[in-house]
Parts: C-alpha cells; structure tokens; sequence
C-alpha cells in the first residue's frame, strides 16, 4: 500500500517542484530585469551628480544638477513625483516675480515642475495669498534649498502697494492735520489719524454712506472692529460739521431701503411696512415711537435719519 502512494504522490510532487530549462531560463531573465529597473533611478542621480559627466552641461543645468539632492528617490527606486526627468530639463531663469500673479510658465521658467507650480496656481485659486518672500516655505513639495534660490526674487505687489499707502502717511503727517471732519474727510485724512490704517478707513467711510452721514463723532466708535482705546485716541482730532444728512422717508421706502440702514434693520423694517399697508402713511416719526412701543433711546437714535415727507 505504502508503494502504491508513493507512485500516486510523485507526480504531483514534481508538478510544483520540477521547472523545465525553458522556465528557469524565464525566471533568470525576469528576476534580472527588475534588478535593473530597481537600479535606473540610482544610476540616474549618480550620472547627474558626477563632475566627470556635469562638465559637459551648461551653467543653467549645472545650477539644476546642484539640486538632485533635494530630489531623492525613495528606496523603493519610484522617481519622487516633484522631480524632473531627464528629457525635460528646465531651462532655469532668474527674475522677479509676485507668486500671487504670475503664470504656470513664469513658475516653471524659475525651475519649479509642473506639479509644483500647479500646487502654488491652486494654493491661490482656493484663496491662499502670499504676504511676505518667506511664505514659499510654506508650499508643500518645495525643498527649503529651492525655496531660498527663489525668495530673493519675489517682488509682492500688495507689499508695495502698503509700502506706497504708509509713504502717503508720512507725507500727511508734517501737516499735523489737529482735526478731521467726518462728515467730508477723505480716505487719506483718515489715514492721518493715529491707529487709523486702509480697513479702519475702509469701515468709516462705508459706515457714513449706509448711515447718510453723521450726526456725532461718538458714532465713530460704532464702527465695526474699532477699539475703544483708539477711538480715544483719535477723538480729540475729530469734529462733525457740515453735510447733509439723508433722511428716509418712512411713507415711501421699500423694504431694502429701511432695511439696509444700520439704525433700522430688517425687523423694523418689517413692521414699518406693515403698518402702512394697513393703516395707510404715517402722519408724524412719533407714531412710530407710539405705535411700536420703542424705548427712548432706540428711537432717537434714527429719528434723525427718518422724515415723513
């Protein structure tokens, strides 16, 4: 019996075991390649980084091949994804640029890949902006030795542009400008003002126009964001003279219109424009105060912003 499975096993034995030549021959070959393709991207970094073989490049690629250690390949012999082939060596060119501008050729004219200067385009396409050089530090796939080649050329325009707003400042600034009427000031008058920059300025300015002008110069500290303390500050510098205000006729206004104003808003609003489809106009502002049970110091805030006629 013990004969008998033995013959039966054999075969099947030699089945998983037993290769023919024309099998190991195939298995030297395929185990041979892929020492090779393992060994290419070796073979690669060592060809670019040999001084025997780098005197023949020009200075650009010379610059380009001083950067091959920035990009290694993993062990696993894949070529790093932010590196250059080869075939496509970049033709490396200095010159300012503002990243929050410039193109994908512009970016790959400087040695940036492709894929790094798509990773800087859709950095700003989802709203991401460079205030200062050294924010290209912060893009992923750019090694730090290639971030300190470009950080010299980068020229950012809104930079400049405060740069140009601070030298109007100081230009005002001899002046002494003691007061600034708030009602008729200007974006640079306000800009004289200590602790006041282009968003304070920004604010008061669209504050006036919503309001219809101002009746007070303690209105200014209701400007959204604006600190007490600098409100302080300024305050002495500030008067309200001259400028008509602009009433809103409550007989006549839309629902927007009563809306949109700081003093009224949107609930008032609503309930002016249902008392007159109801009732008819208003013979007089106090009726709203009657009308609608509003405390004193609501309704003298917009009553002068509010006509009947």
């Amino acid at each position: 019996m013990g004969n008998v499975v033995h013959l039966l096993m054999q075969p099947r034995h030699q089945s998983y075991f037993y290769h023919s030549r024309k099998e190991r021959n195939a298995l030297v070959l395929l185990l041979t390649l892929c020492f090779i393709c393992s060994s290419l991207p070796r073979l690669y970094i060592w060809h670019y980084e040999n001084d025997a073989f780098s005197n023949l490049y020009a200075p650009e690629v010379k610059e380009w091949i001083k950067l091959a250690p920035e990009r290694k390949y993993p062990a696993s012999g894949h070529f790093d994804s932010t590196s250059h082939s080869a075939r496509d060596l970049p033709s490396i060119e200095k010159f300012s640029f503002d990243p929050n501008t410039a193109s994908l050729g512009d970016l790959q004219r400087l040695g940036l890949s492709e894929k790094q200067a798509s990773v800087i385009i859709n950095y700003r396409q989802k709203g991401g902006r460079f205030r200062q050089p050294a924010d290209i530090h912060k893009i992923w796939g750019i090694s730090p030795a290639l971030a300190d080649n470009l950080e010299p050329f980068i020229h950012i325009k809104e930079r400049e542009q405060a740069g140009i707003v601070a030298e109007k400042r100081q230009q005002w600034a001899p002046a002494q400008v003691k007061t600034v009427n708030i009602n008729t000031a200007d974006s640079l008058q306000f800009l004289s003002l200590p602790g006041i920059g282009p968003g304070f300025t920004s604010r008061i300015m669209k504050f006036r126009g919503r309001l219809g002008g101002f009746i007070s110069v303690n209105q200014i500290s209701e400007v959204y964001g604006l600190p007490d303390s600098v409100f302080q500050k300024i305050k002495p510098h500030l008067k309200c003279e001259g400028g008509m205000v602009k009433r809103i006729n409550i007989n006549l206004a839309n629902l927007d219109e009563l809306g949109r104003h700081p003093y009224i808003r949107y609930p008032l609003a609503k309930l002016i424009v249902a008392y007159r489809e109801q009732h008819g106009q208003f013979s007089g502002i106090e009726v709203l105060q009657k009308i609608m049970v509003l405390d004193d110091s609501t309704f003298n805030r917009f009553k002068p912003y509010i006509s009947v006629d």
